[in-house]
C-alpha cells in the first residue's frame, strides 16, 4: 500500500499481479472512495510500490524480477528496466525525482536515472517460461495423450452436496 504524496490516492499491489488505485475522498468514509484503476502490472506477484514526491511517477517491482516505472495519472507503463539479478525488495525515488534506488534480495543495490514521461519508452515484455529454469519434472506425455476430463461441480444444488459428519457432535 502507498498513499500519493498529496493523500488523494491510494495504490495497492500484491499477489494477484495487479495494481489498484483508489481516489480517497476528503472524509474517506467506507464506500465513498472510488476505484480509479485496476491493471495487470507484473507476470508475478508485486513486491513493492512507491510514489515520487510530485505524485507523477510510480515505481513497482515484482517477483518476475522486473522494475517498472509508471505514469501515475494514467497508470501506464513508462519504462521497464532490465531484469534484475534478484527480487527488488526495496525501491525509493529521490526527493528531487531524478533517481530510483533499487535494493535486491541478493544484497546488491543499484540506481536508475528517471526521465520525464515524454522521453521514456516501454521495453517489450518477454513472457516467462511455464517451467522455471533448472526445474526437471521428468518425462511428460504429449498433450494428445493426456486424459480428457470435463470438470463438473457436484455441489451446485443442496441435494447433490456430499454429507459430512463431524466427529464428536
Amino acid at each position: 500500500l502507498a498513499f500519493s504524496p498529496d493523500g488523494t490516492r491510494l495504490a495497492a499491489a500484491g499477489v494477484d499481479n495487479r495494481i489498484r488505485v483508489w481516489r480517497i475522498t476528503p472524509d474517506a468514509k467506507e464506500g465513498t472512495n472510488p476505484l480509479l484503476a485496476s491493471i495487470f502490472a507484473h507476470e508475478a506477484p508485486v513486491l513493492r510500490l512507491v510514489w515520487s514526491v510530485d505524485g507523477r511517477t510510480r515505481a513497482t517491482s515484482g517477483e518476475d524480477r522486473l522494475v517498472k516505472l509508471w505514469t501515475a495519472d494514467s497508470v501506464t507503463i513508462r519504462q521497464t528496466l532490465p531484469r534484475q539479478s534478484d527480487w527488488a525488495s526495496g525501491l525509493a525515488i529521490s526527493a528531487d525525482g531524478t533517481l530510483l534506488a533499487i535494493g535486491r534480495v541478493d544484497g546488491t543495490v543499484g540506481t536508475h536515472p528517471l526521465g520525464t514521461a515524454e522521453g521514456q519508452t516501454s521495453l517489450t515484455l518477454v513472457p516467462l517460461s511455464e517451467v522455471p529454469p533448472g526445474a526437471d519434472y521428468g518425462p511428460q506425455p504429449p498433450l494428445d495423450m493426456l486424459p480428457k476430463i470435463t470438470e463438473v461441480e457436484p455441489n451446485d444444488e443442496p441435494a447433490q452436496a456430499t454429507p459430512i459428519s463431524t466427529p464428536g457432535i
